[in-house]
């Protein structure tokens, strides 16, 4: 195998169906200790970092992070890297690819490493393990099927190696119920102009491993047509943010905006790149709702010309004087209105852009 400290990889079917691209290195051209992951086509920005300290993390880079929310500094995600498997060896994490999943996206590079997909409408399970020292022919066999070995700067191995697995129609509509119940909460809109055919979806592996399930662009959108009738039934619409009109347009960061009209269901728009519990936001929001009509607005509502009554949701985390934080608090206790008044949240009241 070569000692290079990048990788590009695929799952590829017989009929030439494949997965997106992958890119797994050490360092550009010569290896660190430090281990990264990214769809290829995204490596500029978004990336799986896992760190020698033991921690991990993924999300956007801070490129990315930058243009979508100024002064941001915080990752998708961040844990603590999984225990060992074998003596040395840690399991770092995992990448599911459906057979049924795999799709016809145009050639890549002769120099791509060509994973073979698992049976009809099986699954193909590659995992990222991380060795903190020489790793002998016997315990490489233990880890599956190999496909490439890394090298790190100090002694031991990065091992992309993978496991094939019959067809499971269970969890394969697990996976899809999932997706179109996360929708609403997706992860960071950075606006890519790419191409890509393939989404990718983030969980944790029973065992604690970090695992990443790829599913065609087709699904995904699938899963966001699905979600007007996967609405909660005490809301009269649930959307994003920049469904909104700019007169309702938060100024800054926020988890949600409700809308209760005089006479009709409430409406709630997300924020989809806030770092929120999207679940309580939701619960919250209900009641609020329902305490506005039985009891009357409060200093955090404000009337709208129509007769409406709006308010944004935020977090516990205090940003500054009426002010609290929606997508920076790394503990997400439950929402509650903007302080005073929502002309602090609401830019076209104040001017005030503090996004």
């Amino acid at each position: 195998m070569s000692n290079r400290p990048v990788v590009r990889f695929a799952v590829r079917a017989s009929d030439g169906r494949r997965s997106a691209e992958w890119r797994l290195w050490t360092g550009d051209k010569k290896p660190t200790d430090e281990t990264y992951l990214a769809p290829r086509s995204l490596a500029g920005d978004f990336k799986v970092s896992l760190h020698k300290s033991g921690y991990s993390q993924h999300g956007p880079t801070s490129r990315v992070r930058e243009r979508v929310r100024p002064g941001a500094r915080h990752a998708l995600d961040r844990w603590e890297s999984s225990a060992e498997v074998a003596r040395g060896i840690r399991l770092t994490y995992a990448l599911r690819f459906y057979e049924r999943e795999l799709r016809h996206a145009g050639e890549l590079s002769a120099s791509t490493l060509f994973v073979p997909a698992s049976v009809e409408d099986g699954s193909t399970v590659l995992g990222v393990y991380i060795t903190d020292h020489e790793i002998g022919e016997t315990e490489l066999e233990q880890l599956g099927e190999i496909y490439a070995v890394l090298p790190r700067a100090s002694e031991g191995k990065v091992v992309l190696a993978g496991l094939h697995f019959a067809a499971d129609p269970g969890k394969y509509e697990a996976d899809l119920v999932g997706l179109r119940d996360s929708v609403l909460g997706f992860g960071w809109d950075w606006g890519s102009t790419l191409d890509e055919r393939f989404g990718w979806m983030h969980g944790d592996h029973e065992s604690g491993v970090h695992l990443v399930t790829e599913l065609s662009a087709e699904t995904f959108t699938a899963a966001e047509e699905a979600r007007p009738a996967l609405a909660h039934e005490g809301f009269k619409a649930i959307g994003h943010l920049d469904e909104l009109p700019p007169d309702l347009q938060p100024a800054v960061p926020v988890c949600a905006v409700l809308i209760v009209p005089p006479r009709h269901r409430p409406s709630l728009f997300y924020d989809s790149r806030a770092r929120c519990d999207f679940q309580a936001v939701t619960s919250e929001a209900l009641a609020l709702a329902e305490a506005l009509r039985k009891d009357g607005p409060d200093p955090h509502w404000e009337r709208l010309p129509d007769g409406s009554y709006v308010c944004a949701l935020v977090t516990e985390h205090q940003i500054g004087p009426g002010h609290r934080d929606a997508g920076h608090g790394q503990e997400r206790r439950k929402t509650s209105a903007f302080g005073p008044a929502v002309d602090i949240a609401i830019g076209k009241r104040t001017g005030h852009q503090e996004r």
